[in-house]
């Protein structure tokens, strides 16, 4: 099938979406507001819903740089499809899936207390207690979606939004599912996804993987939470790849 057939496929699958909604004007709807960060496909805005006054974040993603590529339109549609099956305490809510001529927009709780990245800049290291506590809840959203076969493929401290509780505790919820696709256990996966610190050996291998990939990254952010680094660090990918596979991370920092 060529790429224009694929393309054309794609969009149809999207306009059949039920729970993918078409709008004219996405300012009737919402007032965006301040760039909160970037997502795998798109930036992301905080916004305000123009006829209840309540407030969430918005990613936007432009129609014309995913259908360049076959590739990113699959991706698109499995974030699509993954998102509007997935509901868990520790994973944004998702509010509503809306396209225009131009755009596709995921409207979704609004978390306030911005990424965990920025918070282990902010605090270095993070006690035992902490981190447990962290991990514990992206823990729980990862087996939540992989009892449904679903991996993420990009977990990291950028990827998790972090707000305060009423007790000064920190609540982790799992966000950004870009290369989030469905999995078949028996099968594995093999495309080459993620970001380098973050990559299982088998992704930088190149070697059929299912989602212990999640768990590889939960533990490579748990050294970054108790010792302020990284397990593997270099100056380029390549010999982060390098460290990955032959090297064995020290607690010593």
């Amino acid at each position: 099938m060529s790429l224009r057939a694929n393309v054309e496929k794609k969009v149809l699958l999207f306009k059949n979406f039920k729970s993918l909604k078409f709008i004219q004007d996405i300012s009737k709807f919402y007032k965006i507001g301040k760039v909160l960060g970037k997502g795998s496909f798109g930036e992301v805005c905080s916004c305000t819903h123009q006829y209840s006054g309540k407030e969430y974040a918005i990613k936007t993603v432009q129609k014309s740089k995913i259908n360049e590529h076959k590739v990113l339109l699959d991706l698109m549609a499995q974030e699509l499809d993954v998102l509007a099956a997935t509901d868990h305490p520790h994973i944004t809510r998702i509010h509503e899936l809306i396209e225009d001529d131009g755009n596709f927009y995921i409207v979704s709780e609004l978390v306030t207390g911005g990424e965990l990245y920025n918070k282990i800049i902010e605090k270095k290291k993070f006690s035992e207690k902490e981190a447990a506590l962290c991990i514990n809840q992206i823990a729980l959203a990862l087996n939540y979606m992989h009892k449904q076969n679903i991996i993420h493929r990009d977990i990291k401290p950028e990827n998790i939004l972090i707000e305060q509780t009423h007790d000064n505790q920190i609540k982790c919820k799992l966000t950004d599912f870009g290369f989030a696709t469905w999995f078949n256990r028996d099968k594995g996966l093999t495309q080459v996804l993620g970001s380098p610190l973050y990559m299982a050996p088998e992704i930088v291998q190149e070697m059929q993987y299912s989602d212990k990939v999640d768990v590889w990254a939960v533990g490579v952010i748990c050294h970054i939470l108790l010792t302020g680094c990284p397990p593997f660090f270099a100056r380029n990918k390549p010999a982060i790849f390098r460290a990955i596979v032959n090297e064995v991370p020290s607690f010593g920092g």
